[in-house]
């Protein structure tokens, strides 16, 4: 329920308030538009294309007061899908995630786990994962891990799922920044499973002398299902509000930029949207 992933984020919260009292957090709150596009192919899916506007938040701060390497974030995303289908119906869902990470950094890698809960059409996925940085001068090297699982109400509505996802981004400047990701996720439900694998690509303009950023990206899936084939496309454009940090490098590594709930949860948005049906 979405009561139950904003209870994460206020947790987290919690857990920020002596760092934030203190200003010493570096975080971004985003706001902006996706467009989901799906190609059934031989499937037996019917839904054609999500698109709606989104809002996501995330605050990184010392765990400890005096300890900048022990670090706590609380992040979060939700989103408003306005949802057509290929027999003519359409519908409307409200989706989102809150996660807590918790993480040791220096100045040359990151390591960190994460408890996160998804709501997806009225269905709740409790995750665990785990997630990395690695710090090189002009780039910065992401993995992540999770496994999500969903507890019906009645015997054929359990599943359960697992992503991995590995993240590249480039620094030309303190504006320009760009990435690249290929990420893979598997599910299994009660008659069938799923294979997704997916890559993608983004980048970053940052006002010179200012706290903003605009932000694109596309990802294209290939997913294997049991009863078919089905492939997608995703456009984000996004305005983001950069707190603490006057580089989108810096921002990324303060613990701000760790991703493995933001992956899990669009692995989970693409194939949810088929799952429903």
């Amino acid at each position: 329920m979405l009561r139950m992933v904003f209870a994460t984020l206020a947790v987290a919260l919690a857990f920020c308030a002596p760092s934030i009292a203190s200003a010493q957090i570096v975080g971004t709150v985003t706001v902006g538009y996706e467009d989901d596009e799906y190609d059934n192919g031989d499937s037996y899916i019917a839904e054609d294309q999500e698109t709606g506007p989104f809002l996501g938040a995330a605050i990184a701060a010392p765990l400890m007061n005096g300890n900048d390497n022990w670090i706590v974030v609380g992040e979060g995303r939700i989103q408003s899908e306005h949802e057509e289908y290929s027999y003519g119906d359409e519908d409307h869902e409200n989706v989102a995630h809150g996660a807590v990470h918790v993480g040791y950094r220096t100045d040359k890698w990151t390591v960190a786990g994460f408890y996160a809960i998804e709501n997806d059409h009225g269905s709740d996925v409790q995750e665990v994962g785990v997630e990395g940085q690695i710090y090189l001068p002009k780039m910065t090297l992401e993995g992540t891990a999770a496994w999500g699982n969903h507890d019906g109400s009645y015997c054929c509505d359990d599943y359960d799922g697992w992503n991995a996802q590995a993240n590249l981004v480039y620094y030309f400047n303190n504006q320009w920044s760009a990435g690249a990701n290929v990420g893979y996720a598997s599910w299994d439900y009660y008659d069938g499973d799923t294979e997704l694998t997916t890559v993608g690509v983004n980048v970053e303009y940052r006002v010179p002398s200012t706290n903003y950023s605009i932000r694109g990206a596309y990802v294209h899936g290939e997913a294997d299902d049991t009863y078919g084939e089905y492939s997608s496309d995703t456009f984000q454009v996004a305005f983001v509000v950069n707190l603490g940090a006057d580089t989108a490098q810096e921002r990324d590594r303060s613990g701000a930029g760790l991703s493995g709930a933001d992956s899990f949860d669009l692995h989970y948005r693409l194939w949810e949207s088929t799952y429903i049906l």
